[in-house]
């Protein structure tokens, strides 16, 4: 189980050593972590990822980093049949989530260890996994190893990435609803004890950081330290007593909602007292008492199972939804992944960019 578990988080991080031991001239001056949450070690560059960069030098690693990453998630989705073929994922996944950092970049207030860019890109995206990726804390930790930022405590901030040193980006000031760019640089606390506020620290021990639940939806703004059940415990995700990193609350064969390993892999349970998760590989999907199941190709059956991401089940067969460009309706959109129905002209286009931050 524990392999498994480190295999899910980190997208097979083995593939990044068989680099190394064959000689690859991918980058291997920076140690990423092997393990999840928040006690995964991050060493910090080696003298051999030589000293970071700004202003336009830093823009321009970034922008060559920042291609090679969307390269590497076309393939990765055509293989594991998230889109047709490269061309469409090009046309429909522009660089999503990056611009906030790309505009700390050009700004100057973050720089970035260009070569440690090429280990970043095999931890991020593995050559050869359809397994979803989830990084728990670490993700954060080792962006600002790669693109550290000069603004010190106290100083304004838009992002993380920003701040100097191992600060955060405190942006509790901000509407939860609005990108925020007024936030400010504070040290990063942690071994936070039970009920303190967490959204910018570790819980100490076993204490996990959640937003608690109560039994009528409302929901804490603010989450804070909680104790974490552990796999195979009984749950009820409703009063916010989360499960531990790694695994959710799902219900077992019997019915009763347990923590269980996740995401379940093909041929497990994935069905919860609401709904159901996603299964651990993008080809791979949830069809509630069955399991999760291998999804089905364009002109296959889909009477008992889910098509591949870019088809819907018309009929009974997995038929292509629509594309860039293409008709759609606001009620029960067609449009493929990371596309939207544009309502004002009844065309499928890509999501808007989030809202980053100017210098």
């Amino acid at each position: 189980m524990f392999e498994r578990r480190v295999a899910w988080v980190l997208g097979v991080l083995a593939a990044g050593c068989a680099n190394e031991a064959t000689g690859s001239s991918a980058s291997t001056c920076l140690s990423l972590p092997t393990e999840r949450g928040p006690d995964a070690a991050l060493a910090s560059p080696s003298s051999s990822c030589g000293q970071a960069v700004f202003g336009q030098a830093a823009l321009a690693a970034f922008d060559n980093f920042l291609e090679s990453l969307l390269v590497r998630e076309c393939e990765r989705g055509v293989r594991c049949g998230l889109y047709p073929d490269v061309m469409s994922c090009r046309a429909t996944h522009p660089a999503t989530g990056w611009s906030p950092l790309r505009a700390g970049v050009m700004s100057g207030r973050t720089g970035m260890v260009e070569r440690a860019g090429d280990t970043l890109l095999e931890w991020l995206i593995p050559a050869a996994s359809c397994t979803q990726m989830s990084y728990g804390s670490a993700f954060e930790s080792a962006l600002q190893l790669v693109f550290p930022g000069q603004a010190k405590e106290g100083e304004s901030c838009g992002i993380s990435n920003d701040c100097a040193g191992d600060s955060r980006c405190d942006q509790t000031a901000c509407a939860s609803s609005e990108r925020c760019c007024s936030g400010v640089c504070k040290p990063f606390r942690r071994s936070l004890a039970l009920g303190e506020a967490c959204a910018y620290g570790e819980c100490a021990g076993e204490l996990e950081c959640v937003r608690i639940v109560s039994p009528d939806g409302d929901s804490d703004e603010v989450a804070r330290c909680y104790p974490a059940l552990r796999e195979g415990d009984a749950c009820e995700a409703s009063f916010g007593n989360s499960c531990e990193g790694g695994t959710s609350c799902i219900l077992d064969a019997s019915g009763q909602p347990r923590c269980s390993l996740v995401p379940p892999i093909e041929g497990e349970p994935c069905a919860t007292e609401s709904g159901s998760v996603g299964c651990a590989e993008l080809d791979v999907d949830c069809a509630g008492a069955q399991g999760c199941v291998r999804r089905q190709d364009v002109g296959s059956s889909c009477a008992e199972a889910p098509c591949v991401a870019h088809a819907s089940c018309v009929d009974g067969i997995c038929q292509p939804r629509a594309g860039l460009g293409d008709a759609c309706e606001a009620i029960g959109s067609n449009c493929g992944v990371g596309l939207q129905c544009d309502t004002s002209v009844g065309r499928c286009a890509p999501w808007p960019e989030p809202i980053a931050c100017g210098g």
